[in-house]
């Protein structure tokens, strides 16, 4: 095995380029794993602002000052936006909504699934088994309840918040 491991190394990571490459990847990995958090936002600031350059430039071609091309760019930008927010907003809703009156009934189905399987293979699993099991996954429905709830209540801030950054 080590000589298996040896080979590949000579083979592949001979190369200082290779070696770079790799020791790049693997600090890039790191500092993205240990700082995405704060990262993402800066990453996503300099992608739109890239993205929204192309159009200001564009719009300076055709002879628009620079302020104006970015006042135009940065509305347009906003109304996009706030028309995707106010869009998306119900919809993420009335999904959430048929998500949470669909569970009792896949989960009612999944008990139905597994009486029928606990009496047809009755040596496999026993009932008292079958019912530490439903116990166990109402109980973690039960809590899943409350964190999603709890969720919505701490995500509403999030979005007075964004929608107070936008302003």
């Amino acid at each position: 095995m080590n000589k298996v491991l040896s080979t590949w190394f000579q083979r592949y990571l001979s190369h200082p380029e290779a070696i770079a490459l790799v020791a790049i990847f693997a600090i890039s990995l790191l500092f993205f794993k240990t700082m995405g958090q704060v990262l993402a936002p800066v990453i996503v600031s300099i992608v739109l602002a890239y993205l929204l350059f192309g159009a200001v430039k564009r719009l300076e071609k055709w002879k628009f000052p620079h302020l104006l091309a970015v006042s135009i760019v940065f509305s347009l930008f906003m109304v996009v936006l706030l028309m995707l927010f106010f869009w998306l907003l119900p919809l993420l809703w009335e999904q959430s909504v048929s998500l949470l009156d669909e569970i009792p009934l896949v989960f009612n189905r999944i008990q139905i699934l597994i009486v029928k399987l606990q009496k047809a293979f009755p040596d496999l699993v026993s009932a008292e088994q079958l019912q530490q099991v439903m116990s166990q996954v109402i109980t973690y429905l039960a809590n899943f309840g409350k964190e999603i709830v709890s969720f919505s209540i701490t995500s509403l801030f999030s979005v007075v918040s964004v929608v107070i950054y936008l302003v």
